[in-house]
């Protein structure tokens, strides 16, 4: 059983300044890559939600087809011209995928020679075509050649399965080395439902980092690589403040996972104002003692240079918006 604490943002709003503070105390692990296993599409909570919210033999048949896809994709490392990959196995371990394929079949109750309609809508039209005209032509039936999922078990077991997945990634990261204290995971579950997180990491602890509107619409036009930053260039270009409005308000909306968690604000956190750093180290239940690497990672004196970041760029339009819109979320000093 390992001690997890959950990081989440919003997008640009300094989460990452909370794991890297974390990084320096002994006896926490905080992997250099997001755990986001979970909460992407096809992930564990799409796959959780299917196979135990809509008993529809076929749609969790394809839940586990899409889960075992896409977890492929988080494994591998795309590099030059392979298949894009996030490179788990890097951060994770590299049994992170045979793991996660014993996950998998631990799921599946039974495999059977089957074949619906939604298998040839994922088929390359060239590769439905060939096999269309084969079986017109009776040379073979590809579908008779197929496996499908049936599952027969209870949530309960499904949730326990899945705590085991996630407890037997670190178990195998470990082996060889010191256990860890604590796990830090960045991006686990959404910054909104952090009563969510007990389901899959009981006895968590989580953090939810938010920042000043404007700053996030600032980082929205200069970080070309994201999709927030290509929305903020369209709503730059359009003038379409209010669709950024719309997005940010929409991202901090409650779900019915509300749960307890800690919330931090970055500008707070940076400048230690009200010993919030204190108040976050008795939450998850670190000691100071064990600081032994004060700012090898976390650099204050660095950070405090994204405070206000919006005011050195000319966005004077969406900035008047924007504190008119999004008053309650504006940082005060």
């Amino acid at each position: 059983m390992y001690n997890y604490i959950l990081v989440n943002g919003y997008f640009a709003t300094g989460a990452s300044a909370v794991v890297d503070y974390l990084k320096e105390f002994d006896g926490v692990f905080t992997p250099d890559c997001e755990f986001r296993i979970l909460k992407d599409p096809h992930g564990i909570i799409d796959l959780d939600t299917i196979l135990n919210g809509n008993n529809d033999v076929l749609n969790e048949d394809m839940a586990l087809r899409e889960f075992a896809t896409f977890s492929k994709k988080y494994i591998k490392t795309g590099v030059r011209f392979q298949p894009f990959g996030l490179g788990y196995e890097n951060f994770y371990g590299k049994n992170f995928y045979k793991i996660t394929e014993s996950y998998i079949e631990s799921l599946i109750d039974c495999k059977y020679r089957g074949h619906w309609w939604y298998l040839d809508i994922l088929e390359p039209y060239h590769k439905y075509i060939i096999h269309k005209v084969f079986r017109k032509l009776k040379i073979y039936d590809d579908r008779k050649k197929s496996y499908m999922y049936f599952r027969n078990r209870d949530e309960l077991d499904f949730i326990e399965k899945t705590r085991n997945y996630i407890n037997q990634i670190f178990d195998d990261l470990f082996s060889n080395e010191k256990k860890n204290d604590y796990i830090v995971l960045e991006q686990a579950v959404a910054a909104n439902q952090p009563g969510l997180a007990q389901r899959y990491f009981p006895g968590s602890k989580v953090i939810v980092v938010d920042r000043d509107p404007r700053s996030v619409y600032y980082e929205s036009n200069t970080r070309l690589s994201s999709t927030l930053g290509q929305m903020g260039q369209y709503v730059n270009n359009t003038k379409n403040y209010s669709l950024f409005v719309d997005y940010y308000k929409k991202c901090r909306q409650e779900s019915k996972y509300k749960g307890d968690c800690f919330r931090i604000q970055f500008e707070d956190f940076v400048l230690d104002r009200n010993d919030i750093r204190k108040k976050l180290l008795e939450y998850v239940g670190i000691t100071e003692d064990k600081h032994i690497k004060k700012e090898e990672f976390f650099k204050p004196n660095v950070s405090i240079k994204n405070i206000d970041v919006w005011k050195h760029y000319d966005y004077d339009d969406a900035y008047r918006f924007l504190e008119k819109e999004l008053t309650d979320y504006l940082y005060n000093y």
